[in-house]
């Protein structure tokens, strides 16, 4: 069991009917402070055939320790006696949730989770457990829902907040995403992944400046983010700032050689300024990356490899490498129909570096 697992699964010592209180559970809560698993174990046992106290939590807590020592099927066992006991222990049904969904059972894991709230109202850690749930599960209406609710109950919870602004996106609800971020933020200032959300959402709104505040943000939380150094030089690429964008571009490329959007706009940046000779550099290994990529009659990408291979050929041209426009000219003949292609949608496969 992973510590933030151990973490989540709820005794009974953790809620208002507070076991602790009874001597005879007393020395089962030091044992597992004391992380002594099997003497917690042991009194539990001696407690149940004893008849000693309330049969339903004794079992609830062996289910518990179970979990601990990462025995799912004993765990499981426990819990299921235990939730057929009165009185009926709440922490049994989320302890039974929590098991499923690890196991990855969602549709089993979520009854019991909600029995779990029926039984003790609200609670934003159940809620966000119900939310993984239904978006392991596709369930995206009711994912949005509960995490909405753990958030009004914990506006603390990151996976929350990411998972419902992600989920806002989807449905188009750019606003409600950004909102959701923001109060993620008020907690989590030093979270790098909710300024490079908020600056995606932007980017997606063409708001480009609001884009590069949250990216610059980004990088000073994380000078090696290559994806973040990329975001803003395309930002300031598409507000025509190219001398801000090529360095930003080429120090992605630097930390990221395998991000290939950052060649392409690194050389529409240096075209953008004349500089043939640089934008030639970067288009040429651009295409040199992505040549195998067989891209279908409809993608825009198809129309920007062409247009990027035109731009070679003539810049090579009347550089007088005849070879290497050769090359070019059939990579470019290639691409007008694919499916005459012989291979049908087969990748392309011409060496176009010397």
């Amino acid at each position: 069991m992973s510590k933030d697992n151990a973490m989540r699964i709820k005794m009974k010592s953790n809620t208002a009917g507070n076991i602790a209180q009874d001597s005879y559970m007393q020395p089962v809560l030091d044992h597992i402070k004391a992380n002594r698993l099997d003497e917690a174990l042991a009194v539990l046992e001696q407690l149940l055939l004893n008849g000693s106290g309330v049969k339903s939590d004794i079992l609830c807590q062996m289910g518990v320790l179970w979990m601990l020592k990462n025995n799912d099927e004993k765990a499981e066992d426990m819990f299921l006696q235990a939730v057929k006991n009165e009185p009926t222990p709440a922490e049994g049904f989320f302890n039974l949730g929590l098991l499923y969904k690890k196991q990855g059972y969602f549709n089993k894991a979520l009854p019991f989770f909600k029995e779990y709230i029926l039984l003790t109202g609200h609670d934003a850690e159940t809620f966000e457990l119900m939310g993984d749930c239904c978006l392991a599960l596709n369930n995206y209406n009711d994912a949005t829902i509960f995490y909405d609710s753990c958030l009004k109950i914990n506006p603390k919870s990151l996976n929350a907040a990411i998972n419902l602004a992600e989920l806002y996106l989807q449905s188009g609800k750019n606003q409600q995403a950004i909102q959701a971020l923001k109060i993620a933020l008020v907690s989590h200032s030093d979270q790098k992944q909710l300024y490079f959300a908020l600056g995606e959402v932007h980017k997606l709104q063409k708001e480009w400046e609001n884009a590069i505040g949250n990216f610059r943000k980004v990088i000073s939380l994380d000078d090696s983010n290559s994806r973040a150094y990329f975001e803003l030089g395309f930002c300031c690429y598409k507000l025509n700032l190219f001398n801000q964008a090529i360095p930003l571009l080429a120090k992605a490329y630097k930390l990221d050689p395998l991000l290939t959007d950052t060649l392409l706009f690194l050389g529409k940046a240096y075209e953008a300024k004349k500089n043939r000779e640089s934008a030639a550099s970067a288009y040429r290994e651009w295409v040199e990356m992505v040549r195998t990529t067989p891209f279908e009659n409809t993608d825009p990408m198809q129309n920007e490899f062409r247009r990027v291979c035109q731009f070679l050929v003539d810049y090579f041209s009347d550089m007088g490498d005849s070879d290497l426009v050769r090359k070019l000219q059939d990579l470019l003949a290639a691409t007008v129909q694919p499916a005459q292609n012989q291979g049908g949608n087969q990748p392309m496969s011409l060496q176009i570096n010397d």
